[in-house]
């Protein structure tokens, strides 16, 4: 039986093309973990489609990234899967285990895919830190502007409580704490 799995991070994202996909492969069950990270250890349906899967299964999926977002998962997954004498298959990258070239190929492909990412997080990392120096606000955005703590502290210096404050603002205790100390109140 072939079997599909799909994930996206966020519910905001579409699973309509991957679903799609895995329907046109000839999946009979498509497992699907919307919201989930990749980086997930415990993923409700991707456990779902463990417990289902059989002897001569085939996971299919449309990309390694879909399945795990690091190396040591994949392997982990992967091995899984086998011990239980099923096959993985992804989509859109041609990766079929249940040969010895597939194998070796969906190893070989795992160990870059990792590698693609921790580049991809090191430029992003560098990015960050070239933007900070730069004297770039890096990160949420803010929740009050100059002028909304300066009347904040001027409110907490004339004897407004917190929880008042945090009513005034719409912002937490932590919130109005971190910005008057900012402020150096």
């Amino acid at each position: 039986m072939k079997i599909g799995y799909a994930r996206v991070s966020t519910t905001d994202q579409n699973l309509d093309a991957q679903t799609a996909a895995l329907e046109q492969a000839g999946c009979e069950r498509i497992y699907v973990d919307e919201g989930v990270t990749g980086n997930s250890v415990s993923r409700p349906e991707l456990d779902r489609l463990m417990d289902a899967l059989r002897e001569g299964d085939t996971v299919v999926f449309t990309a390694l990234d879909r399945l795990a977002r690091n190396l040591r998962h994949l392997w982990t997954i992967t091995e899984r899967i086998h011990e239980r004498g099923a096959s993985l298959r992804a989509i859109n990258q041609l990766y079929d285990t249940s040969t010895p070239q597939g194998k070796q190929m969906f190893q070989m492909m795992g160990t870059v895919a990792e590698f693609e990412r921790d580049l991809i997080r090191e430029r992003a990392h560098e990015g960050l830190k070239r933007a900070k120096a730069n004297g770039k606000h890096c990160g949420r955005p803010f929740k009050l502007d100059e002028r909304q703590v300066d009347q904040m502290a001027k409110l907490r210096e004339a004897g407004t409580s917190l929880t008042d404050l945090t009513r005034t603002f719409g912002v937490s205790q932590s919130t109005v704490r971190r910005y008057l100390a900012n402020a150096g109140h």
